[in-house]
């Protein structure tokens, strides 16, 4: 020992720095363990400050309801649909452990074997193949929204794993993570993303569809089946590969399900939540409870029949389907991409879509809660709810409350007989200021003009240049826009004479609820809602819809003499074409179709005895559908099936119980034997009214006249202006027009001074 000890103090004297540096290390050693400790505590400390009830607490938003209890769908800011663990077939969880974590059942938290793994696969590989944090460290991530790529955010997930471990059992945090990852295209969860991919209940995937699924974890958007198909397909390969190397499944069943296509549905099929209306049901129920935390873990029952809702979805892609199908439409489709342009929808654009829209709208004529609505075709592609919220000219649409504004005036009755000629432009000034008024409102090109006609004709007929002469001699735009708005229409409306056409901007759902004041014998619905009743999950009511108070708008007489003229559009106006159909319906209908200048935008409303609803369809940004687009026909088609599906229609409620009398149709004088009749239900005073105004029919009621097969009354000589006529100017304002041209491209040669003009 003494020799020993006498060796090292030789070493020691010989070597004195060794010694220095030896302590120096140590004292290092030390100090590094020591802040070493103190950094773990710290995020030890930082960990344990999470609240874990996050890890389980998704958000599962509020149960929208039906009118008959069906589940609608849940409104919350993510697309997720809850599945228990037991729902989940095995070879789901197997392709997730192979791709994402296949120690999972051996470590806790997290794997320093599996991060060593992956730094080995990823360098061989030439590029990140595989990740390094566990399934339980990506938990920890989403469900504390931990961010970036620092040692922080490392650090802090694993203390959270850790904790998160000690707290849940692997089936549980399995369970939280399956509900919570994001798979892309706007899903969150497997069930969510089963159901949009696939179609399917996640208890039904097969395995080569559970591969495709945990594929997409690593890199949702570059893996989508949508997006690149191709590269969908690899990434779910190099799961299965992996799956049969832990073996799961056996190498020959991963060769035969490697040759498989993408069998993910095609991006146009995709099933989708009704996501227009329940983000409108959302918005709703925040104006009523004021508190954004308030709406999660209710349920709200709405005014909406989902299987009607479902089958208006389904009629609305068709029709637009078949319009895009049609010889000279030139604009892009969502469902043929052009060269350069790729169909699929950029989610969360909130931009114009450059595809053709529509917007529909059902509504209770008693209640005036919305029944269904269809806000456009494609809510990922754009989130812009068109049945609220676009403000559209709804042109032809708008006449039947010019009339009633007419008919409250007092001056105009449905037997007031009215110019139907040619009329200068400039007095009206829709287009520029030169040139006759269009008559694209008869939804045809063929310009015909009738001559002297009732106002109840007028109407029904859908005729510009009458009705503007009716307004301009007995209304004035501040008038009009005055009933306009009492009807519910609210808006700018000009103060020039286009006002009278229906220039003015409207919503679809204010112009449908608008039109049940001619069912409901003047009365209008009050502002449109959706929700009925809100309750917590106990059941405490929160809200309850209030009784409804219907408000006056016109005279039930007014509401009587334009239904009359509505009834007629089925049979005599710009709807004749679809009177063999209206036949087959349950129940009489009313309506009105709208074209608004340059064919931009096409309407129809109309109603029953029980519901009012109206179609819209156009572009975001106001472009020729195509020439000669009529309402009559893109809108018009979509109207009349939804029609055949509405439940429970019923008649039109009388008025009260007068006698009929015929009235001549076309000139609105009593008829003759020859003429073609209108029963216009009048009391005693009203025939005695008419009695003392009109004469028996001149036109047909003549001696000697005979009916002819266009049942029309003999040509009346134009009255068309042709003198000095005052230019139609607003109120301290001018106009300056955009084009000279008066309709589009002009169909009725309205700039064509030497064109002959048909007058029956």
């Amino acid at each position: 020992m003494k020799g020993a000890g006498s060796w090292a103090g030789k070493f020691c004297a010989k070597h004195p720095w060794l010694i220095r540096f030896g302590v120096a290390f140590v004292v290092l050693a030390l100090i590094a363990a020591i802040v070493g400790v103190a950094i773990l505590s710290g995020y030890y400390r930082k960990a344990a400050n999470y609240d874990l009830s996050s890890v389980s607490a998704l958000e599962v938003g509020s149960l929208a309801l039906d009118r008959n209890g069906n589940q609608i769908g849940r409104i919350s800011l993510q697309d997720r649909l809850l599945v228990d663990l037991e729902q989940v077939p095995q070879h789901l969880i197997e392709a997730l452990l192979a791709t994402e974590d296949s120690r999972f059942r051996r470590h806790n938290g997290f794997d320093l074997k599996g991060i060593a793994r992956a730094a080995v696969q990823n360098v061989k590989a030439g590029t990140i193949r595989q990740g390094g944090s566990t399934i339980t460290q990506q938990l920890a991530r989403h469900a504390f929204s931990l961010r970036g790529r620092t040692f922080d955010r490392k650090l802090t997930e694993l203390f959270l794993a850790r904790r998160i471990e000690a707290s849940f059992t692997k089936d549980e945090i399995l369970e939280s993570y399956l509900n919570r990852i994001y798979l892309g295209s706007g899903y969150w969860g497997v069930g969510a993303a089963a159901r949009g991919y696939f179609d399917k209940d996640v208890k039904d995937l097969d395995v080569t569809e559970s591969a495709t699924l945990c594929a997409l974890i690593k890199s949702p958007n570059r893996f989508s089946p949508y997006k690149d198909p191709q590269a969908s397909v690899e990434a779910r390969n190099r799961t299965l590969k992996r799956m049969a190397d832990l073996g799961y499944i056996e190498e020959s069943e991963r060769i035969a399900l490697s040759g498989k296509p993408s069998v993910a549905l095609p991006e146009s099929d995709r099933v989708e939540r009704p996501r227009y209306l329940l983000t409108k049901i959302r918005e709703e129920a925040l104006s009523i409870l004021h508190d954004r935390q308030q709406v999660n873990d209710l349920v709200i029952e709405t005014s909406v029949d989902f299987a009607l809702q479902d089958k208006t979805i389904d009629i609305v892609d068709r029709a637009l389907r078949l319009i895009e199908s049609r010889e000279g439409y030139s604009h892009p489709v969502p469902w043929a991409p052009t060269e350069n342009e790729s169909s699929g929808p950029k989610v969360g654009d909130d931009s114009a879509s450059p595809f053709l829209q529509a917007a529909v709208a059902v509504v209770e004529n008693e209640t005036g809660q919305v029944v269904a609505a269809v806000g456009g075709r494609n809510f990922r592609e754009s989130q812009f709810n068109r049945a609220w919220d676009a403000k559209r000219a709804p042109g032809s649409a708008f006449l039947p409350f010019l009339y009633a504004a007419a008919y409250e005036s007092g001056k105009v009755s449905p037997i007031t007989t009215l110019l139907d000629a040619p009329i200068d432009n400039r007095r009206i000034m829709i287009g520029g200021e030169e040139g006759v008024l269009g008559e694209w409102s008869t939804e045809s090109t063929d310009e015909t003009y009738l001559g002297n006609i009732s106002a109840v004709y007028a109407l029904t007929k859908s005729k510009n240049s009458a009705a503007a002469r009716m307004a301009l001699e007995n209304l004035t735009p501040t008038s009009v826009a005055e009933f306009a708005g009492e009807a519910g229409l609210d808006g700018e409306y000009p103060e020039f004479p286009s006002t009278y056409l229906g220039t003015a901007p409207v919503n679809l759902i204010d112009l449908v609820r608008a039109y049940t004041a001619f069912p409901n014998q003047g009365k209008a619905v009050e502002k449109s809602r959706l929700i009925t009743r809100i309750t917590t999950g106990d059941g405490r009511v929160l809200y309850e819809k209030p009784r409804f108070t219907p408000r006056t708008i016109c005279s039930p007489l007014t509401a009587k003499w334009v239904h009359e003229s509505l009834k007629a559009t089925f049979s005599d106006g710009t709807a004749t074409p679809w009177s063999s159909e209206i036949s087959r319906l349950k129940a009489e209908v009313a309506g009105k179709s709208g074209t608004s200048y340059e064919f931009k935008d096409n309407w129809f409303i109309g109603y029953n005895g029980r519901y009012t609803w109206g179609v819209w369809i156009g572009f975001d940004r106001p472009t020729t559908i195509y020439p000669h687009a009529f309402g009559s026909d893109t809108a018009l088609p979509i109207w009349m099936e939804i029609a055949e599906h509405l439940d429970e229609p019923i008649g039109f409620q009388p008025l009260h119980t007068p006698s009929s009398h015929p009235i001549c149709y076309h000139t609105g004088c009593i008829a003759s034997e020859h003429c073609r009749t209108i029963e216009l239900p009048l009391t005693s005073d009203e025939w005695k009214l008419v009695r003392d105004e009109a004469a028996v029919c001149p036109v047909h009621g003549k001696p000697g006249y005979r009916m002819t097969s266009r049942k029309t009354a003999d040509p009346v000589e134009s009255e068309t202006e042709t003198t000095d006529i005052p230019r139609a100017r607003p109120l301290g304002r001018s106009v300056t027009p955009r084009v000279p041209v008066v309709a589009g491209d002009d169909p009725w040669e309205a700039l064509n001074p030497n064109r002959e003009i048909k007058i029956e």
